[in-house]
């Protein structure tokens, strides 16, 4: 009679590979293959177990018992960064297979990151009973597809944030339900993947549950007498509130003219407010601004005035000289065609030497755009400058041409030569034509002098005679005289 003879033993090691089928933060999946032999019973389980590497330590039970018809497992309660190697053993009735190791370690850690960031919500659609908004992608999913996203809100009644999805929505688009009619909501989104949800997005301005479809409505009242004043090189801001469904187009102008954008000026609107902001300002943008605010269901339009100030414009030339004397020169100039915004508070005048550069003040106070200056030297030239002055500063200087300090009239020229009309023994009456050129006044009178031949010159007469004849006293008979006028 034949007899079989089964010995029985632990069986042989699982087969390799034992690979890494997911590894993250918190766990590990592994898989194996079944050992070639059981030993000659069946495999009842497998046994998993650790070593941690990054802070040592021997080797520790990680699962202690899986299901022989399975051969993968998961790993759980791992510490995130730290390095581990695993290894698994077969088990039957007769004990403990030997270990099949992992090749190489691991570090638990997630294999990709939580989404980025999601785009500021923007309003769809709204009424009294929703609000609907959307949102632009992550620029990042983190390396895992994104599942859904999770949408908060906060009610500016309340302040508190709080989740309005059940469940991450699956796409970048939500509807919010559950609104009170004129209540204003911010809303904030974040994406989610295998990683978990991502940062949440910028808060959204704020949207009320209101109709939709409304006219727009430029709110100037926040601007105090609808004036901006600013000094030249300050930046204008002019932010006007703005309401309206769908988003209003709005349009500035100045003087009939759009205003351009350029790298200087710039024209925002948004659904809560059209803003236009100039940097380093001039007196150029100066005036008043017309904005009009249109969609399909209205219009609606107003006016500010921007006034930006400055020191005033050069006085306006030429720079005249209305009158001079030996000691004194009058001067007179137009007013600047700029005066800064600001009222011309006066004018200061400066004199120099001509052919100098060392400029000083003419004292005294100088109101008008006439002016007098004293305490010059007769026969030296002088130039002149005027700035004008405003409460902002002073301005470019108007520069006059060279002038002389002199008296306005010159001495008149030498009469003609006096001719004897008559005589006696001791006096002759003469007679003269004037001067053509009477050295630009009337002639007031004329001298008279004698002297005998060889002698010097007297003067006949004390003060001048008015006339063109004078009669000389005191001659002596048969004397030769000379007569001068």
């Amino acid at each position: 009679m034949q007899q079989v003879v089964i010995v029985l033993d632990r069986p042989g090691p699982p087969q390799a590979p034992l690979d890494y089928e997911e590894i993250t933060a918190q766990s590990v999946t592994l898989s194996w293959k079944p050992p070639v032999d059981n030993g000659g019973s069946e495999v009842t389980g497998y046994v998993i177990e650790k070593r941690d590497l990054t802070h040592g330590g021997g080797w520790v039970p990680a699962v202690t018992h899986v299901n022989p018809r399975k051969t993968h497992a998961l790993v759980p309660r791992l510490q995130e960064g730290t390095k581990y190697e695993f290894r698994v053993m077969a088990e039957n009735l007769q004990g403990r297979s030997d270990p099949l190791v992992t090749d190489k370690p691991t570090v638990a850690r997630n294999q990709y990151d939580v989404p980025g960031k999601p785009g500021k919500p923007e309003l769809v659609d709204s009424d009294k009973d929703h609000i609907t908004i959307k949102w632009a992608k992550p620029i990042s999913n983190g390396g895992s597809p994104i599942v859904g996203y999770e949408v908060e809100r906060r009610d500016l009644a309340t302040g508190r944030w709080i989740k309005v999805s059940k469940e991450p929505v699956p796409f970048p688009e939500y509807r919010d339900d559950r609104v009170q009619e004129g209540h204003q909501y911010e809303y904030r989104v974040s994406a989610v993947n295998a990683a978990g949800a991502g940062k949440p997005s910028d808060a959204s301005a704020a949207f009320a549950a209101r109709p939709m479809k409304e006219a727009p409505k430029l709110r100037l009242d926040a601007l105090f007498g609808r004036k901006i004043k600013v000094r030249a090189g300050e930046p204008i801001n002019v932010e006007i509130p703005l309401s309206g469904a769908p988003q209003p187009v709005v349009e500035w102008k100045r003087g009939g003219v759009r205003v351009p954008e350029t790298g200087r000026v710039a024209i925002e609107t948004d659904w809560e407010k059209t803003a236009l902001r100039v940097e380093a300002s001039v007196r150029a943008d100066s005036g008043q601004y017309n904005i009009t605010a249109t969609n399909d269901f209205g219009k609606d339009e107003g006016t500010v005035d921007v006034i930006v100030v400055d020191k005033p414009g050069p006085p306006q030339g030429p720079l005249t000289y209305s009158a001079t004397t030996q000691e004194s020169v009058s001067l007179a100039w137009s007013p600047p065609l700029d005066d800064g915004g600001g009222d011309i508070s006066g004018y200061i005048v400066e004199v120099a030497e001509a052919g100098t550069d060392r400029w000083r003040t003419v004292p005294g106070f100088c109101p008008r755009t006439t002016f007098t200056a004293r305490g010059l030297t007769e026969g030296q030239r002088y130039e002149f400058r005027v700035r004008a002055e405003n409460i902002y500063g002073v301005s470019e200087a108007l520069v006059g041409k060279p002038v002389l300090a002199k008296s306005p009239y010159d001495v008149p020229d030498a009469p003609e030569r006096p001719n004897i009309v008559s005589y006696t023994p001791n006096s002759a009456t003469i007679q003269w034509r004037p001067p053509d050129y009477s050295g630009g006044r009337p002639i007031s009178g004329y001298y008279v002098e004698k002297k005998e031949r060889g002698g010097d010159w007297h003067r006949c007469n004390n003060y001048p005679t008015p006339n063109t004849t004078f009669t000389v006293q005191d001659l002596r008979e048969g004397q030769r005289k000379v007569d001068s006028d």
